[in-house]
């Protein structure tokens, strides 16, 4: 009669217990990473459309408090805006296509400097500026801003559209 083979070696786990441990790990790691993935890739998308809409909100209350303050708003072009401060100073919010950035042209009379008011995180695709009506100290302005990468997934894209009007003030001593 011949011994009975043992079930379990007291060395160590038979082949298949080896294999259905090793699966089992793998499985939970493969979950795991998978997990590991879509977070980080909601936490991009979500500092990328927190940087637009930052980008987007300072941009429309910069123009539109200028635009409240100056002494004299001139709409150029639908994407030119010249306006004086009440310092004397001249301000020109240009929008170029090419780019698509926003820039601020400064001049002080002394001298004058541009100004990016974007970067290359943010592109702005709209920007217009309108009278609202024929009184032209009443101006709106619409703002488009999107993220620089276009070539991300639709579903991954960020961009704000935001529109607000600003009356320009009299001052009481003009």
């Amino acid at each position: 009669m011949s011994a009975p083979i043992p079930r379990r070696s007291p060395g160590g786990y038979t082949l298949v217990e080896l294999l259905v441990y090793v699966g089992i790990a793998t499985i939970a790691i493969v979950v795991f990473s998978s997990f590991m993935v879509d977070v980080s890739k909601q936490a991009a998308y979500a500092r990328i459309r927190q940087e637009v809409h930052h980008t987007g909100r300072v941009l429309l209350t910069r123009m539109i408090s200028d635009i409240r303050n100056a002494q004299s708003v001139t709409i150029t072009s639908p994407k030119e805006l010249r306006l004086v401060t009440p310092s004397g100073s001249a301000i020109r919010y240009v929008w170029n296509d090419d780019p698509a950035i926003l820039q601020a042209e400064f001049d002080d009379g002394s001298g004058s400097g541009t100004v990016p008011l974007t970067s290359s995180a943010v592109r702005v695709t709209l920007l217009d500026f309108q009278y609202r009506s024929a009184n032209t100290n009443e101006i709106s302005v619409h703002l488009r801003v999107a993220q620089g990468n276009e070539s991300a997934a639709p579903e991954r894209r960020a961009d704000i559209d935001i529109a607000s009007a600003g009356i320009r003030r009299r001052s009481l001593y003009q």
